[in-house]
């Protein structure tokens, strides 16, 4: 709980900070930043461009709530320590729930296959190649 706060408000951060460099981070196709973007604009509630402090108190609210809720698993408004305990995969698998380990992991499984799709082109075209120098 203490580590998902603290990387929200790393986050938080990251996107005021880039917001204010005046970097138009939609213009970006970066999934982190675009990520940041939109934590950014649910956290402004009045849309004015900015997040005051009622904005930000209550945006931490609602992911506490939402965050007790995920581990409430009977609904019964309390937690079992079996429910507080983070479940833990098998050694060496890494947050999976952690939406930014997603991305990631979404990129790197895309990157093995644009690297897979690349290889068959280059082996086929080498092929081809061999074919016509007969």
């Amino acid at each position: 709980m203490r580590r998902l706060k603290n990387l929200m408000v790393i986050v938080s951060a990251m996107g005021i900070v880039l917001l204010m460099s005046g970097n138009a981070i939609s213009e970006t196709k970066n999934p982190f930043e675009k990520a940041i973007e939109d934590r950014f604009m649910s956290m402004d509630a009045n849309k004015d461009g900015k997040i005051d402090y009622d904005e930000y108190s209550a945006a931490y609210q609602k992911s506490i709530k939402s965050s007790f809720d995920r581990r409430d698993q009977n609904k019964d408004g309390a937690l079992t320590k079996d429910e507080f305990m983070p479940k833990i995969g098998k050694p060496g698998t890494k947050g999976a729930s952690n939406p930014f380990q997603q991305m990631i992991q979404k990129k790197k499984a895309e990157q093995q296959q644009d690297s897979a799709v690349q290889q068959k082109e280059k082996t086929s075209g080498e092929a081809k190649a061999g074919q016509e120098e007969k």
